[in-house]
């Protein structure tokens, strides 16, 4: 019994150390923003990777086969795009090619549309295409 006691006290005390520590880095930095900063700066990377690399084959490639029943699983690639679809970027393949810009994005979260302004023939293009698609 005293054996018991004093196990849950040290878990217990372990616990708390560890949650203090964690609420001192929260103060620091944002977690959750830095890894997807992370995620990010990884996809950048592999964008811009040779084509004969492992890890640009396992990025790119389609996996064959038959699949479970249900809905599919989120992949990496389609939780990285949510990411920056929230942030508002769009084209970002276009906009990894321009290393520096894409690690100023990347470390600082702020969207590469302020860095990279779309010019008046995309506007317009991107406004002729919003017409067609609200007549239709």
């Amino acid at each position: 019994m005293v054996l018991r006691n004093t196990l849950r006290f040290l878990k217990f005390l372990i616990i708390t150390i560890i949650l203090r520590e964690l609420e001192e880095l929260s103060k620091e930095e944002n977690i959750v923003k830095w890894i997807k900063g992370q995620r990010i700066s990884w996809l950048g990377h592999l964008e811009r990777m040779e084509e004969g690399r492992m890890p640009k084959k396992i990025f790119t490639q389609e996996l064959e086969g038959t699949r479970r029943r249900g809905r599919p699983r989120k992949g990496w690639r389609e939780d990285v795009e949510g990411d920056l679809h929230v942030l508002g970027v769009r084209r970002w393949r276009e906009l990894v090619i321009d290393r520096e810009k894409w690690k100023r994005y990347s470390s600082t979260g702020q969207s590469p549309q302020r860095a990279v302004a779309p010019t008046e023939e995309e506007e317009e293009e991107d406004y002729n295409s919003y017409l067609l698609q609200r007549m239709q």
